[in-house]
């Protein structure tokens, strides 16, 4: 089987925990587009979520726990765990199904390959197709690792599927060749932001670093499939490149390039 987004999120958690510490002085080049995402992400309050939304981010994340834990013997899930190391101190988040604990982006990339391995979790199909659910892992493990509170991890996860969906609804990228990949990291950076307390300016940092680096081909759903197919979004939270993890892992890859364009 596949997992689709699970390496995207553990360089995106690095990159969004760096720049919570650095990032100053930007703000006026933040375009249109950027500055709705982020006054969205900076604004919206817990109290501003009705009652149904509450219930439907908790069915969410239940919907995600139960397709990650189905998936946790299948072939790609048990290598990608085997490159989760415990760890004794410092900021740690835990991989489902385990007592096993190892650093925030660790957590949120194997975590992720889990939801997506099976290739049944939720699913938003508008002017693109948006798998909401991949960057849910990004948050629990920011949650997790800071001690934050579960109304701050609904908030978050109010925040993530807002954006991943509002996204799809008005951009056609899949027709165009491109995957959901850049959408899951969209999604996680601006959620795990409002979870670290960023400003606007230090979240417009943490969208563009995380979306540039992670716009994949849709070609990895095309074809004959392997364990890539379900890595592609997970990637944006693994803390190591694509060619380390297919030869520290030993997960299959098969890309034909001659036919990108009959994912056009």
């Amino acid at each position: 089987m596949e997992f689709k987004s699970a390496g995207s999120e553990a360089l995106l958690l690095g990159v969004v925990l760096y720049i919570h510490h650095t990032t100053r002085g930007l703000a006026n080049q933040m375009d249109t587009t950027t500055r709705k995402l982020c006054n969205f992400t900076t604004n919206l309050r817990y109290e501003d979520l009705p009652a149904i939304a509450i219930v439907a981010a908790k069915s969410r994340i239940l919907s995600t726990l139960a397709v990650a834990l189905a998936a946790y013997d299948m072939a790609p899930v048990r290598i990608v765990r085997k490159l989760a190391q415990p760890v004794a101190a410092g900021p740690a988040s835990a991989i489902f199904g385990s007592l096993i604990k190892t650093t925030p982006d660790m957590a949120a990339f194997v975590n992720s390959a889990m939801v997506r391995c099976l290739d049944m979790s939720d699913s938003y199909v508008m002017q693109a197709v948006s798998h909401p659910a991949d960057a849910f892992p990004a948050i629990l493990a920011v949650a997790q690792a800071e001690g934050l509170s579960g109304k701050a991890l609904l908030l978050a996860t109010a925040i993530i599927y807002e954006i991943q969906c509002r996204f799809v609804e008005v951009v056609p990228y899949n027709h165009h060749g491109w995957d959901q990949t850049p959408v899951v990291a969209l999604g996680a950076a601006l959620g795990c932001g409002r979870l670290l307390g960023l400003d606007e300016e230090q979240l417009r940092n943490a969208a563009g670093l995380a979306v540039v680096p992670n716009i994949a081909l849709n070609q990895t759903r095309t074809g004959m499939l392997s364990m890539w197919k379900g890595m592609a979004g997970p990637a944006c939270f693994a803390p190591f490149g694509a060619d380390e993890l297919e030869e520290e892992s030993g997960l299959s890859q098969s890309l034909d390039t001659r036919k990108a364009e009959e994912t056009r």
